[in-house]
């Protein structure tokens, strides 16, 4: 009488390289595709926050004066005045990301700031849209995550 004994382990191993051989032969790793780069929005004061999974890697700058340092503000040509975009109006679907209307410290001007995807990553466009004034500098600061690893 022959017996059959099955060996779970030899199972696991006849899997594995089941796996690997399909993953060669697909022309991808066996490691785990890092997660996709995501983002979040605020909505006030509006902020732009930039994900790989659950983890932050990047977030617009928040707190002091308008300009250099800060998130989405502006120097305006008449006085050299300064204009900060401040509070989400509402957003809609384009292509490959979102676009989102954003109030402005000048009362005649929207921005739009649309976050599109990439074969390489995201692309964050702004439009100030047109006002009384025109723009002179545009200023952006992010404050980046330190890599645990």
């Amino acid at each position: 009488m022959q017996r059959s004994v099955e060996c779970p382990s030899l199972r696991a191993l006849a899997l594995a390289l089941i796996v690997v051989v399909g993953t060669l032969a697909s022309g991808r790793t066996a490691e785990a595709e890092p997660p996709q780069l995501a983002w979040k929005v605020d909505a006030s004061p509006f902020r732009l926050s930039f994900l790989q999974g659950s983890r932050v890697l990047l977030r617009e700058r928040v707190g002091g004066p308008s300009g250099p340092g800060t998130r989405l503000s502006y120097r305006i040509r008449e006085g050299g005045a300064m204009g900060q975009l401040t509070s989400l109006i509402d957003s809609r679907s384009i292509p490959r990301g979102t676009a989102y209307r954003v109030a402005t410290t000048e009362s005649d001007r929207i921005a739009t700031v649309s976050v599109t995807r990439t074969a390489k990553g995201l692309r964050v466009a702004v439009d100030l849209g047109s006002g009384k004034s025109t723009v002179r500098t545009v200023y952006e600061s992010f404050a980046g995550v330190a890599n645990d690893s």
